[in-house]
């Protein structure tokens, strides 16, 4: 075992082989987000609304974005990001992560000033 975190790869580039992230401190992190947020939400709820809609909006132009590069390659009808180039494929799935989270906030939004 070598005690650097790079390794070399067949081609001689050098990969991350390990990275030390310890459970508890994105715990930690997570509850600091939600500490941030939620009373943000409770506060100014239209606002919330408004940064969950913009967050939706940058999710849905990452995807247009992602799924052009294969409607240039004249695919037009693909599900998942198997096609696509390893940027693109990150691209994609950043893309669908801000929308899951901008509907989460936008239903936690709704819910709470129901």
């Amino acid at each position: 075992m070598s005690s650097s975190i790079y390794e070399r790869e067949d081609h001689g580039r050098p990969r991350v082989s390990r990275v030390c992230i310890d459970p508890l401190m994105m715990v930690i992190l997570i509850g600091l987000l939600l500490g941030l947020v939620i009373p943000k939400i409770l506060h100014r709820p239209t606002r919330a609304a408004a940064g969950a809609l913009i967050v939706m909006v940058v999710g849905v132009c990452c995807l247009a974005l992602a799924k052009s590069s294969l409607w240039r390659q004249g695919i037009w009808t693909s599900w998942g990001s198997k096609r696509m180039t390893k940027s693109y494929a990150v691209l994609y799935k950043w893309g669908w992560a801000g929308i899951g989270v901008g509907v989460l906030l936008l239903l936690l939004t709704w819910r709470l000033t129901v």
